[in-house]
């Protein structure tokens, strides 16, 4: 309901939602949307005036549901703000790239990977944290600690910045760009292996585990994509009249039927073809396993179950489902996302720590307790103080899961140091100490007095010389 005060010309708007006015045959006419695209609109209820419509827009927005930046201004990496941005700032490609490859190169040589099994837990967390952003950080322009650790593992940049002067459309391609730029540094890796002994020694068949890692790290991100562009959309009601018209919700000002967004959809639909039955396999592997084409991504699947129990290979499969419900939930009913998300890792807790304990290292099954136990007292502060999330308690919350990541990255710093070449190295200079030792006490007067003593001693004393010949002549 919308109230007009005649005398300033404006209308009451509810928060979240969209007005705007326009002559039509010496008539007005109005369009409404009731739901404008979250971090898009002013989320509280304003007095618009029709003449200055993008009033209601927030971060210098304007356009159709706010999906455009003002003129000039270009859309940027990290939050939906608006800025003035240059072709300059495409030189950053450059140092995005060497981090994915310096990336790469770190889950190769520490072997953080979901085989081993030390990092499962975390990725869960930050994907959970990355699903649920608007309940954990309300306010997005403030880049805290914490806010800043969550978007670097899940793939996206911590900072406000633009790569090039484009719109929001562009700003999909460029975020799809960066996981699917490791995913492709992984795969080449795995494919040159099999035609070099060199790659395939340095890489120490650790490039299928770090193809999986990547893909889990990046599946989040991937699936925000994917659903805003084939189930994000929103109604505009033509007034007076029941005419509808369905837009895009990220950027209504690019036309459904245009071949710039039929480009975007077709690729993220085969990206959807491909992350359905990756979800289904994994969820259903031993039911599964007895087809033969699944059974030639055996490799791929295995370093996925690697670290679970012969019972319990689904629980990788389990989680992404409940990666699925959880972001379903967040983008379709905010209101109750929080009770639900409660709801859902008391059970997952609750089955974890009676019956399931799906690792077979039992370290692991309390490693990945206490991130679900951070994620829960998380969901706690966010229904306690009803949407005010207190940005204190999350802080210390997300930092007590950043001091624990921190000890995994050591442990394998630690291995890394302990194995393989570097490990004989070690061995070679405590057989070097040892024999430098051994050679100083050997200079020491009393000590070789005393050693050639105990020699001495050894040595049995014959009585008679003779005894010990051998006799020159044998008699017969």
């Amino acid at each position: 309901m919308t109230e007009c005060d005649i005398n300033n010309q404006t209308i009451s708007r509810p928060g979240n939602s969209w007005l705007a006015a326009a002559v039509w045959n010496n008539s007005y006419t109005y369009k409404v949307s009731a739901h404008c695209p979250l971090h898009y609109c002013l989320p509280y209820s304003t007095h618009l005036n029709f003449s200055i419509p993008n009033s209601q827009c927030q971060f210098k927005r304007a356009g159709i549901l706010c999906g455009h930046c003002q003129q000039g201004l270009s859309t940027i990496f990290g939050s939906s703000n608006c800025q003035k941005c240059l072709n300059i700032y495409l030189f950053l490609i450059v140092p995005i790239a060497i981090s994915g490859i310096i990336l790469v190169l770190l889950l190769f040589i520490l072997n953080l990977t979901v085989t081993d099994g030390t990092i499962n837990a975390f990725i869960l967390y930050v994907n959970i944290i990355s699903i649920n952003t608007p309940v954990f950080f309300p306010q997005l322009g403030k880049f805290t600690p914490a806010y800043t650790f969550i978007s670097l593992v899940n793939l996206d940049l911590c900072i406000q910045t633009c790569v090039y002067n484009r719109d929001d459309y562009a700003k999909m391609w460029l975020q799809l760009a960066f996981p699917f730029n490791l995913i492709f540094i992984a795969t080449s890796l795995i494919i040159t292996s099999r035609y070099s002994t060199t790659i395939q020694r340095l890489t120490a068949r650790r490039a299928l585990p770090v193809l999986a890692t990547l893909f889990l790290l990046s599946y989040t991100k991937i699936l925000l994509i994917v659903s805003s562009v084939l189930f994000f959309y929103s109604k505009i009601f033509h007034l007076p009249g029941d005419h509808t018209e369905l837009v895009w919700s990220v950027d209504a000002n690019v036309p459904l039927f245009g071949v710039k967004f039929i480009t975007l959809l077709i690729a993220c639909f085969i990206i959807f073809l491909i992350l359905v039955p990756f979800n289904i396999i994994l969820l259903f592997t031993r039911w599964l396993s007895r087809f033969t084409l699944i059974n030639k991504f055996k490799p791929l699947i295995d370093a996925y179950q690697g670290p679970y129990k012969d019972k319990m290979y689904y629980w990788v499969g389990l989680q992404l489902v409940l990666r699925v419900v959880l972001f379903a939930v967040s983008s379709l009913d905010r209101n109750n996302n929080v009770i639900i998300g409660i709801v859902l890792f008391i059970l997952v807790i609750g089955l974890h720590g009676t019956t399931l304990r799906p690792f077979k290292n039992e370290i692991k099954n309390y490693q990945e307790k206490i991130f679900i136990m951070n994620i829960l007292i998380l969901f706690a502060l966010a229904l306690y103080n009803h949407g005010t999330t207190n940005m204190t308690a999350v802080n210390v919350m997300i930092g007590l899961a950043m001091g624990h990541f921190i000890l995994i990255v050591i442990y394998h710093i630690f291995t890394y140091a302990l194995s393989g070449v570097t490990r004989n190295k070690l061995q070679l200079h405590i057989n070097t100490l040892v024999g430098w030792i051994i050679r100083l006490l050997n200079k020491n007067p009393v000590h070789q007095s005393r050693l050639d003593s105990h020699v001495m001693n050894k040595i049995p004393t014959a009585v008679n010389y003779h005894e010990y010949r051998e006799p020159l002549v044998v008699q017969d």
